[in-house]
């Protein structure tokens, strides 16, 4: 504070002493010239000295007090800038695990698609395995009524040709014969 005060006053006093210097070249001709520029000194001087009273603990203390304010906002910038490192490294951190739960969360869908596929191809191919039974089943079924209606008409067949065999080789006298054979088992039984 003192420096400030000693330049001060090594810058203002050349400037006031010329300004006085000039004023008493004007005034060098009537002889008032150093009487005026004493007495301007001393002016000066007084109102300097004056200000630096009034003023100058208040001008040393806003300074002090500014210089601290301005001290503190710079630590409380650098502790502000160190938490945004902070927190931009979170951040990055979080992006980074988000990255890999896009990716965990990708694979697990994966997985519950093939699953899901699985299951589908392993019902397609039970309901494949129960139409191909009922088809079997089916076949069978016409097969055996295909059979039976053969077994049915061969028999109609043989029948039939059994008869007309009989028809052509049978006299009538044995035709009766057979008839009351056949007849008397059935009054028997």
């Amino acid at each position: 504070m003192h420096r400030f005060l000693l330049l001060l006053t090594l810058i203002c006093l050349p400037v006031f002493l010329a300004g006085a210097a000039w004023a008493a070249a004007e005034a060098g001709e009537r002889g008032e010239s150093w009487n005026n520029l004493i007495w301007r000194l001393l002016n000066v001087v007084l109102f300097a000295g004056a200000l630096f009273y009034l003023v100058g603990k208040k001008a040393a203390a806003f300074f002090t007090n500014r210089a601290t304010a301005i001290a503190q906002e710079i630590a409380s910038l650098e502790a502000r800038k160190l938490e945004a490192a902070r927190n931009l490294e979170a951040i990055g951190q979080r992006l980074g695990r988000l990255e890999e739960e896009r990716r965990a969360i990708l694979a697990e869908y994966e997985g519950q698609g093939q699953a899901l596929k699985e299951a589908i191809v392993a019902q397609a191919e039970k309901a494949a395995a129960q139409i191909l039974s009922q088809a079997r089943a089916s076949a069978r079924n016409e097969i055996n009524a295909a059979m039976d209606a053969l077994r049915s008409r061969m028999a109609e067949e043989i029948a039939k040709a059994t008869e007309r065999l009989l028809l052509e080789r049978l006299t009538p006298a044995e035709h009766a014969r057979i008839i009351d054979s056949y007849l008397a088992k059935v009054v028997i039984h």
